[in-house]
């Protein structure tokens, strides 16, 4: 038996020895980090860990700010997150000794959560868990200041900026959970519960307020695409979207419909009455979305590169997350405004159509009604 112990430390220590070389000689190796923004778009230097980032390579796209102190500043907070997250050096140990089990996270764990898992089990009505959502309450000071909930609600409340960092700091939220290979459902419905007592919290800016919860419906009907198939999580998904609808219409009846300046605000928040100015401008899309060449080869005036580019778009749709649904819908608008040749377009939009969101649905309709597509579209329904 001592034999056997004194084996099994041995080949610990020689696992835990090679773990820590190879650390070191990845942080010998790192390349450095860095964010830049250039132009109406942006641009991300390589980082050797997880980036923050709008790059085409990212599974999860969102927009980034233009000013770089507010990127300089999601750098800095993303840099938090990630030094407080779990090391290799428990997964590493449990790749090969199966049976060390992690300890469960103590982060917003309690009654509170088992609430919700009550509610959701119980099948109680939808409006029931809106209600939850929408008084929950968070005292993070009892939270590690390791946690990464405790840091995105620190910055939150600290950090004055503009320039759709606070956005910014929602989306990332989201991105960890897209991007996280085998998300737990108890995962998910923590960063809910944080996202519901973020959006409930009086703000004496209607600029932020709007700004906030516009990010939280583009990253909940990410999710909805993510989780399509999750019974369990996605009444609890649109529990928050109700919370996050309810926020916006305080605010609007204050201030009124998004202005057209407001770009990804007014997409989701007035759609009917078309694109924001960026989105509306083919130069100032193609500029937010260089780092992904589909989008300049679907407007290009190469018809076959286009075409080929928007039946991508239309067979990924669904893949996408909900800012780049948005600017895909804008590609099709310039596409069907300004090339002769668009009823290949019209085709694959009334394709994307039935299974577009309402927002989605409006800026579709949108587009119908204000190009040549209004009489291409009757002949394609009275052909097919």
């Amino acid at each position: 038996m001592r034999s056997n112990s004194h084996s099994f430390l041995f080949i610990l220590s020689c696992i835990l020895q090679l773990h820590f070389t190879s650390q070191l000689f990845s942080k010998a190796t790192r390349l450095p980090k860095g964010i830049e923004a250039s132009g109406s778009g942006q641009r991300a230097a390589t980082r050797s860990a997880s980036e923050v980032t709008a790059a085409k390579e990212d599974k999860y796209w969102f927009p980034l700010p233009e000013k770089q102190d507010s990127l300089n500043k999601l750098r800095s907070y993303q840099d938090l997150v990630e030094a407080g997250s779990p090391k290799e050096k428990s997964s590493t140990l449990r790749r090969f000794f199966p049976w060390l089990k992690r300890k469960p996270t103590e982060a917003l764990s309690g009654s509170t959560l088992l609430e919700v898992e009550r509610i959701s089990e119980g099948g109680v009505p939808r409006h029931d868990l809106t209600k939850y959502y929408s008084e929950v309450a968070i005292d993070d000071s009892a939270l590690a200041s390791t946690d990464p909930h405790k840091i995105f609600l620190d910055h939150m409340r600290k950090t004055q900026a503009l320039d759709q960092y606070y956005a910014s700091l929602i989306q990332l939220g989201f991105k960890r959970l897209w991007e996280k290979p085998g998300v737990k459902d108890e995962e998910v419905k923590q960063w809910l519960k944080v996202l519901a007592h973020t959006l409930k919290q009086q703000r004496s800016m209607d600029n932020f307020q709007m700004q906030v919860s516009a990010s939280a419906l583009y990253g909940l009907y990410s999710m909805k695409l993510k989780f399509s198939q999750n019974g369990a999580l996605t009444p609890h998904i649109e529990a928050v979207m109700n919370v996050a609808t309810e926020s916006l219409k305080s605010v609007r009846r204050r201030i009124g419909p998004a202005t057209s300046d407001l770009t990804w605000q007014k997409e989701i928040l007035d759609p009917s009455t078309g694109f924001s100015d960026k989105l509306n401008e083919k130069a100032a899309l193609l500029a937010i979305m260089q780092n992904d060449p589909e989008f300049r080869a679907a407007i290009d005036v190469d018809v076959k590169a286009g075409t080929a580019a928007l039946e991508a778009f239309q067979q990924n749709f669904q893949s996408f997350t909900a800012h780049k649904r948005v600017a895909v819908l804008a590609a099709f608008y310039h596409v069907i405004k300004w090339n002769p040749k668009e009823a290949t377009a019209v085709k694959l939009l009334r394709k994307i159509q039935s299974h577009a969101f309402p927002h989605e649905e409006s800026l579709i309709n949108f587009i119908w009604e204000n190009t040549r597509a209004r009489k291409t579209k009757s002949q394609i329904v009275i052909n097919s």
